[in-house]
């Protein structure tokens, strides 16, 4: 392995014993902000580009508002990257099927949903529901009741969640152990990521995020000024950490966006 690489020898024999070839990384990327559209996203390309691979983007409708963002996704869906529903309606089938039709209407082929936890997250009942009635291939998302018929994959690991509460290391560490643990149990798993964080430290200062509860208006303001030092100071941004762990998951797995594991899990209920 190459000096600086995040997993060790060890961690590597671990997952040549548990892991077939025939099993499948999905990778996952929501778009929640335009800082990771217009300047996230691009760098995300070019990392999978160099890697061989191809992912999954996840966009809120709300961010597509004008020419340009819209055209970093056409390129995207044009070059071998999917393009799924980032949903912020969570509550109104109605409203959630207002943002699919936007999303189709700027000519993507949206076979998948996920739920934007920021605002409404998940709502029981309500949000499987919603999610349900948008008729799509598949859902990303966790422990549907027995009634709904869309497939879902469960379950993701985030990086940027990993390293932001661990370090990169540690967060490495952690992550690897969670997706060798899906795969123990299952033929597949998710990692995820925003890709405002490959732009920005995934990090902040501990201080902030261990004695501060961030509903705290002065929690939120120092916490930004902590992202911006670190992003500063070039710690825990996530290109380098995830070019490595593509490098090292995909001598063993297939990485493949989550449309893919759809039909991996599901077979023929997902279209291509």
């Amino acid at each position: 392995m190459m000096e600086g690489q995040y997993i060790n020898l060890q961690d590597e024999g671990e997952i040549n014993a548990v892991i077939p070839v025939a099993f499948i990384v999905g990778l996952r990327h929501d778009i929640d902000t335009t800082l990771g559209l217009s300047r996230g996203v691009p760098v995300v390309m070019e990392l999978e580009e160099q890697m061989n691979v191809r992912s999954s983007f996840y966009v809120r409708v709300r961010l597509l508002h004008n020419e340009d963002l819209i055209n970093i996704l056409r390129r995207a869906e044009r070059d071998g990257w999917e393009i799924g529903l980032h949903l912020d309606n969570t509550y109104s089938l109605a409203d959630a099927r207002r943002e699919l039709e936007a999303l189709r209407s700027l000519g993507f082929n949206v076979r998948g949903v996920t739920i934007h936890g920021g605002l409404y997250g998940m709502l029981g009942e309500i949000t499987w529901r919603v999610i349900d009635g948008l008729g799509l291939a598949y859902a990303h998302a966790g422990g549907p009741p027995d009634w709904v018929k869309t497939p879902v994959i469960p379950g993701h690991h985030t990086l940027d969640y990993y390293v932001g509460k661990y370090g990169e290391h540690e967060g490495m560490h952690r992550l690897i152990r969670g997706i060798l643990s899906d795969l123990r149990s299952s033929k597949a798993s998710v990692l995820s990521s925003h890709p405002e964080y490959f732009v920005v430290s995934a990090g902040t200062m501990p201080v902030v995020e261990s004695r501060l509860s961030p509903r705290i208006r002065v929690a939120k303001i120092l916490r930004k000024m902590s992202i911006a030092f670190y992003t500063m100071l070039g710690r825990n941004r996530l290109a380098p950490i995830y070019r490595e762990l593509l490098g090292i998951l995909g001598e063993h797995v297939a990485l493949k966006p989550l449309i893919d594991v759809c039909r991996a899990l599901y077979s023929s209920s997902c279209p291509a």
